[in-house]
């Protein structure tokens, strides 16, 4: 799970990141300063079950890093099931990318 790596590249990584759960919400809040980064860096974020549910999600471009932050709504197969998330970051021409980073694992509300 930790050991994934989705991307890497010259990026960096957000700076603070921090993340909440509620009900069927993975929310996700950064510092949009990150040196050496572009406002316009568009976030990639991916979610995958932990068990055998077949759920699998890439959302790419839903949020920059200027936004400093997204929230994630799971649909309703995901309640109750144990998931992970990994996220990173791209510049906006796909040239770039940051090390995608665990994010971590967690139980859908």
């Amino acid at each position: 799970k930790d050991a994934v790596v989705l991307s890497d590249g010259i990026l960096p990584q957000v700076e603070d990141l921090t993340i909440t759960l509620e009900p069927g919400k993975l929310h996700l809040t950064w510092n949009p300063q990150s040196e050496g980064g572009s406002p316009a860096d568009q976030m990639l974020l991916a979610v995958r079950a932990a068990s055998e549910l077949p759920y699998v999600d890439v959302i790419v471009g839903y949020a920059s890093r200027y936004d400093g932050g997204y929230t994630y709504t799971f649909p309703d197969i995901c309640k109750g099931h144990q998931m992970y998330g990994y996220l990173a970051f791209s510049s906006i021409d796909r040239k770039n990318f940051s090390r995608s980073q665990y994010i971590g694992e967690f139980t859908v509300m």
